[in-house]
Formats: structure tokens, C-alpha cells, sequence
């Protein structure tokens, strides 16, 4: 009996992979719907009694506005999901300056310096992570068009 399983590359860490379970329940009389005792599958090398985690992926997030004055806060808001329902982690990285509270799904940033400012973030479960990164603007004046938000998915 074979067990499908799906391997994908991991958009944020190329040639790390996730894998997905199709499907899984062994029938046996003296264990009912579960893993035997040797579930080992040696062409596919998954273990049956080890869990399989599922990556937790940014659904969104969100910077607003996507260009400040310099000593502007910036609204930094993230949505993320975990199928497992693992408890998730958060922690924003910017390339200048620092983030409020970095390590909350809802924080701010302040702008300190004209410029580009790369946000780098990165959702974690205690297995693996998602990550991504924006830009945001911080200039010396008034953004011509209002400081719109900036929604990186």
C-alpha cells in the first residue's frame, strides 16, 4: 500500500520542503484507523508516527501609509495562518531603525531617515516560517499622493 504525498518547495526558503499528507488510514484489525507500530514507508521515508507540520503562511500584511514624513508612525498589521493551529510568532526587521513592538502581529514603525526602508517579516510556528518584506518610504515632506497603504498580498 502506498501513501500519496505531496512535496512542495518552500516559497521563502528554496529547496526547503513541505510536505502535505493526501491521506493516511491504515486499516488493521488490532489497531483500527491509525498507524501500525512499523509504519516506516522507505520509498517515500516518512515516518507515519511522526507528525507532519504544515508551514504557517502570511495571508496578509499590511503597512499604512506606505510613504511617511519622517517622525511618522507607520501601521504595521499582519494575518497569518497555521492549519495546524500551532502558536504563532511574529517578529518585523526593519533595515533602519526599529519597530515598537516588534514581535506583535500589530505594531508600529517609526520613520527615521529619508529614505527606502525594507520591513522583514517573519511568521513562525516552533517547526518552520514564512517571510516577507516591503518597502516603505520615509521622506523629508508631505507624500505627494495622501501616504497610501501598501498590502503586500
Amino acid at each position: 500500500m502506498s501513501i500519496p504525498v505531496t512535496m512542495e518547495e518552500h516559497r521563502s526558503r528554496p529547496g526547503q520542503h513541505a510536505a502535505t499528507l493526501v491521506g493516511c488510514c491504515i486499516l488493521s484489525s488490532a489497531i483500527g484507523c491509525g498507524a501500525p507500530d512499523a509504519a516506516y514507508d522507505p520509498v517515500t521515508g516518512i515516518d507515519l508516527k511522526t507528525r507532519i507540520d504544515v508551514c504557517p503562511s502570511i495571508a496578509s500584511f499590511t503597512v499604512a501609509p506606505a510613504e511617511a514624513v519622517v517622525g511618522a508612525n507607520v501601521e504595521l498589521t499582519v494575518v497569518a495562518d497555521d492549519p495546524d493551529s500551532d502558536n504563532l510568532s511574529f517578529f518585523w526587521v526593519p533595515s533602519v531603525g526599529s519597530v515598537v513592538n516588534p514581535r506583535a502581529a500589530k505594531t508600529m514603525y517609526r520613520c527615521y531617515v529619508p529614505g527606502t526602508t525594507m520591513l522583514t517579516l517573519t511568521v513562525a510556528d516552533e517547526h518552520c516560517s514564512d517571510t516577507d518584506t516591503v518597502a516603505v518610504v520615509c521622506s523629508a515632506r508631505e507624500p505627494q499622493d495622501g501616504g497610501q497603504e501598501a498590502n503586500d498580498r
